[in-house]
């Protein structure tokens, strides 16, 4: 119950679109009346009471996070298929981004961070990782101020691939994780 910062690592058998969210999940016994994505530096949400929606409907991606505003707690399982193509690598462009991670082996938030700026040698190009978890963020920040001054701050936690992330970019970046 509350808001929920998730991720669909897979495309989901039951529903495209927010709107189909929704529906699917009132199908399982929830009751989800907000999905909202941040895109393009703006909120893009999607809000539907009963069989009233109150905004256009949107694709749900994979690899993009979605804010859900559950009104019910229920355990719901999403089935579905991989990607085609396989695994999309995580692009990011500057500022803040929601995105869902697709990841090899169990990883930690300063592990992204730290893939991030390793392919961009010598350039801070990724600062920091937010994660929504019961009702407040978990925040990792890593600043390079120089070689040999690295700062790190907050809670280094595990990631999950069917939890969402804010990420902030400080350019665009394109990078396969599932390969570091």
């Amino acid at each position: 119950e509350g808001w929920n910062l998730v991720h669909f690592p897979i495309v989901p058998d039951k529903f495209t679109t927010a709107g189909g969210l929704v529906k699917a999940n009132a199908q399982a016994g929830g009751y989800v009346t907000i999905v909202a994505t941040w895109e393009n530096g703006t909120w893009k949400e999607y809000i539907q009471r009963a069989a009233t929606a109150y905004s256009p409907d949107f694709p749900i991606e994979v690899g993009k996070a979605y804010f859900l505003r559950s009104h019910r707690e229920l355990n719901w399982q999403v089935t579905g298929s991989p990607p085609a193509g396989g695994t999309p690598p995580l692009k990011l462009t500057p500022g803040w981004n929601s995105v869902g991670l697709f990841l090899s082996s169990d990883k930690h938030a300063s592990s992204v961070l730290n893939a991030l700026n390793k392919a961009n040698p010598g350039k801070e190009v990724a600062t920091e990782i937010d994660n929504w978890l019961s009702g407040t963020w978990q925040v990792f920040v890593k600043r390079i101020y120089e070689p040999t001054n690295i700062q790190e701050y907050g809670d280094d936690y595990a990631l999950s691939q069917v939890e969402g992330y804010m990420i902030k970019a400080l350019e665009h970046i394109t990078l396969n994780l599932t390969e570091k």
